[in-house]
């Protein structure tokens, strides 16, 4: 799955987090976005990634998944981000347990697209800092 791959780029450092940003970590630089937040976006958007294998659409969701992996790193309390990164793989497949049980498949669309926007409320909240991620 596509979050094993985010995992697996987040552990091998080669995604580059702001100088400082560890440093600033439950800071005013948090914004409005918690640690179980972006844990929740990154899911998300891991999982739509893997749903879209192949199509153009690919890289973006797994560049959004990966920036907010990164987030949710910079708030798990430690140095190295792995509290995050151990936890994306269960994170993914509560999300799937949840719209597995949904009624239909109208309803996960909903909830998916509700999802998406939540996430996008909390990208702007931390523009700087959702932007400032480089790899």
């Amino acid at each position: 799955m596509k979050s094993n791959m985010l995992l697996g780029l987040a552990v091998l450092g080669l995604v580059a987090v702001p100088a400082g940003v560890h440093a600033q970590s439950g800071s005013e630089s948090s914004g409005n976005v918690s640690y179980e937040e972006a844990m929740q976006c990154s899911a998300l958007f891991s999982l739509l990634a893997s749903s879209m294998e192949g199509e153009a659409e690919e890289e973006t969701l797994i560049d959004m998944a990966t920036r907010w992996l990164v987030v949710a790193m910079t708030r798990d309390g430690t140095e190295d981000g792995s509290v995050a990164g151990e936890g994306l793989q269960s994170m993914v497949n509560s999300l799937i347990s949840h719209l597995e049980g949904m009624e239909s498949e109208k309803q996960s669309e909903k909830s998916l697209m509700e999802g998406a926007e939540f996430c996008d409320g909390k990208k702007d909240a931390i523009a700087d800092e959702f932007h400032g991620i480089e790899f």
